[in-house]
């Protein structure tokens, strides 16, 4: 999954796109979520546009995501 973040710390002046592996586990010594590589942009447009030309799917985001998580695709 793809998580967008809207200017978040380590970029405050950006959109920051990051891949996330997730797996189930039955160890607590494995990392679920684990941001494998980011994507930098200026808009949420552009961002989008990136997201949707590599066939993924905006499903929006939770309700208890922490705020600066604008969606999520897949």
């Amino acid at each position: 999954m793809w998580v967008v973040y809207d200017h978040p710390r380590d970029f405050p002046d950006d959109i920051v796109v990051r891949e996330h592996w997730v797996a189930a586990s039955d160890t607590a010594d494995t990392e679920l979520g684990v941001a494998t590589q980011a994507r930098i942009f200026h808009d949420l447009t552009t961002a989008r546009q990136w997201l949707a030309e590599q066939g993924l799917t905006n499903i929006g985001r939770y309700e208890n995501d922490d705020p600066v998580i604008s969606e999520v695709w897949v």
